[in-house]
């Protein structure tokens, strides 16, 4: 029964990948109770779910979400936010504040 719905995983996210719909789908995590494997499934909240209901050997393995953030400072600022850090760099004598 595993390796039925293992077929069925690979053959949905390649679905996924090629309606470009992969980005819109979250990504869960399923654990096999019986051998203890785990893998990654992009499905809807329903389907997964439908699949867990379905499969009561299968459970689905809460992790840390994947935050994704830029690296240093990218931002885009107005003047008037400049204005305020030199004003603010001026009373405050701190070599640390970024000049923008």
């Amino acid at each position: 029964m595993h390796e039925l719905y293992h077929e069925y995983i690979l053959r949905r996210e390649k679905e996924l990948r090629e309606s470009k719909q992969e980005n819109d789908m979250p990504t869960y995590t399923l654990k096999d109770t019986k051998t203890n494997s785990t893998w990654d499934v992009i499905c809807s909240w329903d389907e997964l779910q439908t699949t867990l209901n379905e499969m009561p050997d299968l459970v689905h393995v809460i992790g840390m979400p994947k935050i994704v953030h830029e690296r240093g400072t990218n931002m885009k600022v107005d003047d008037g936010f400049r204005e305020v850090m030199s004003k603010v760099k001026e009373k405050h004598r701190v070599n640390n504040i970024k000049d923008y």
